[in-house]
């Protein structure tokens, strides 16, 4: 298993390969494969839902939920968060439907996207010994992921998952203009990775313009190359839910190593239980979201169902936001 095989640290070639090749190649992999292989979409989404997705928002739980510091540190995700995220998401379905919850999760999980990947390439370039503050990549990240989601939106898709779906109608002419726009910035940030690496220093700084060009990559594929929206979802979901695992493990994994504790957290977190940490997550995940299942099961009703797994997205990415906005944490968290 990967956590056999890696050092959870960006000083590791080995792990950093794994999350700047390896994630975006898996979500590729799965992107071309549900767009070519219609059969087998059902396989491949449960098995991003319950080896990727469900665990990836059980994990963000290690930083605020399995030790009393955390716990009193963060009572306030753990508490009214929760609350706030039910009340947002039945308030969402009581003006607008279905289709008003699920185009806000459509672009605010956008945003998660880029978000993170922002986030992570700033850890590499601190790792690298470079500063984490670079506008031309900055430029390279939003403006690719700008002009794929008004993409997206020109296409006018109608249904994401067989929910409503509402986006702007974005002229063609504009889609055009962002892409001019959108491709300056990786023109010149190619010509700059050219020359650095052919330096010195070059190989040992590789891997954040890797992680680049994973980004570009993933977003053409998951907003632009393959049609159909929903099917197109599953490459950038992938990508987005493997990097993050890595990432939080990679986290703890610091964490423990520069102050060591006692707990079920730290145990886990020891080397050489990366897959029990993996597997713990993997259990709650699919737990949270079974008893979502369960209580709109209960209930009968399957827009109840909608709200409760939309409020623990909501939760996760506001948590997310909080958890990792400080850039001196982003930057130098592995």
């Amino acid at each position: 298993m990967i956590a056999a095989r890696l050092t959870p640290s960006l000083d590791d070639a080995r792990f950093v390969r794994a999350l700047v090749v390896a994630t975006p190649g898996l979500g590729l992999v799965a992107g071309v494969a549900a767009a070519a292989l219609p059969g087998a979409w059902p396989w491949i989404l449960g098995a991003d839902l319950w080896l990727l997705s469900f665990p990836h928002v059980a994990s963000t739980f290690t930083r605020t939920a399995f030790r009393a510091d955390d716990r009193r540190q963060h009572r306030a995700l753990l508490v009214a968060l929760p609350v706030a995220a039910v009340a947002l998401s039945a308030a969402l379905a009581g003006v607008g439907g279905v289709g008003l919850l699920t185009t806000v999760y459509f672009f605010w999980q956008s945003f998660h996207y880029l978000r993170q990947s922002r986030g992570i390439h700033r850890a590499l370039r601190q790792a690298a010994g470079r500063s984490p503050d670079d506008p031309l990549s900055d430029a390279v990240l939003h403006l690719v992921a700008l002009w794929c989601l008004l993409h997206r939106c020109a296409q006018g898709p109608r249904l994401f998952f067989g929910a409503p779906l509402w986006v702007p109608a974005v002229p063609r002419a504009a889609v055009s203009l962002a892409a001019v726009v959108a491709f300056g910035a990786p023109a010149a940030w190619v010509v700059r990775a050219v020359r650095e690496g052919l330096s010195e220093d070059g190989a040992r700084d590789a891997g954040h313009r890797a992680y680049v060009m994973g980004h570009v990559a993933v977003f053409l594929a998951g907003y632009v190359v393959i049609p159909d929206a929903t099917r197109a979802w599953i490459a950038v979901n992938v990508w987005h839910n493997a990097q993050y695992l890595l990432f939080v493990w990679a986290w703890n994994r610091r964490r423990f190593a520069r102050s060591p504790g006692d707990g079920p957290l730290a145990w886990l977190c020891a080397p050489g239980r990366g897959a029990w940490l993996y597997a713990v997550c993997a259990a709650l995940g699919g737990a949270l979201y079974a008893l979502v299942g369960l209580t709109a099961g209960l209930a009968l009703a399957l827009p109840l169902y909608a709200v409760l797994v939309q409020a623990v997205n909501f939760h996760h990415y506001v948590a997310d936001t909080v958890l990792w906005r400080a850039p001196r944490q982003r930057a130098s968290s592995v």
